[in-house]
């Protein structure tokens, strides 16, 4: 964790927040522009509404991550954490921390995030199905946005569960070799 004002300059903070707003805002607004222009001129306007739907589901979810992020940043700057090694210290002041956070929100922010991982399933097969299909009378333009945005999205899920994985056995391991360790002390 960076503590306040550690690594961090002011400017760079600022920099950083700005451009990660800008960029979490340019993906949805082009798929609403997009979806919008191409609604009524497509054969079939399930990807244009999948743009805008997309769409509308990544600006829900940046908005309540924001505010968990907010939410947590301002417990920490009133709250540091304690600067021990005592664990009960620690635990205690992660549950207080984690007390802080709403749980609606963070529950909300899962679900937003599994409505749209299989939203992003459904568009790939969605897209990739009217890219090779030459009867389909829409802007390339939309099959093209949904196929990039969710191979590329696949492709980020898929290296966020594979780090799930290795840190939940690499826990898993850490656990085993204390236990193992704790074992060994009771019979030498």
């Amino acid at each position: 964790m960076i503590e306040p004002n550690e690594h961090v300059s002011k400017k760079s903070a600022v920099c950083f927040l700005t451009a990660s707003i800008i960029i979490s805002a340019i993906i949805p607004l082009f798929f609403i522009i997009i979806g919008t222009f191409n609604i009524f001129s497509c054969s079939s306007p399930i990807l244009p509404l999948w743009l805008i739907g997309i769409a509308i589901l990544i600006i829900i979810e940046r908005v309540v991550s924001w505010r968990i992020l907010i939410s947590e940043t301002q417990f920490e700057n009133e709250n540091p954490i304690p600067k021990t090694d005592d664990l009960k210290q620690i635990k205690s002041w992660e549950k207080s921390r984690m007390e802080n956070t709403s749980k609606w929100l963070i529950l909300g922010k899962n679900n937003l995030r599994i409505l749209m991982f299989v939203g992003i399933i459904c568009g790939t097969l969605e897209s990739y199905d009217r890219l090779i299909h030459s009867d389909y009378q829409c802007s390339i333009i939309v099959p093209i946005s949904v196929f990039v945005f969710s191979i590329v999205t696949c492709i980020v899920y898929l290296f966020s569960i594979v780090g799930s994985i290795y840190i939940w056995c690499v826990s898993g391991l850490t656990k085993l070799d204390r236990w193992t360790k704790s074992s060994l002390h009771q019979v030498l």
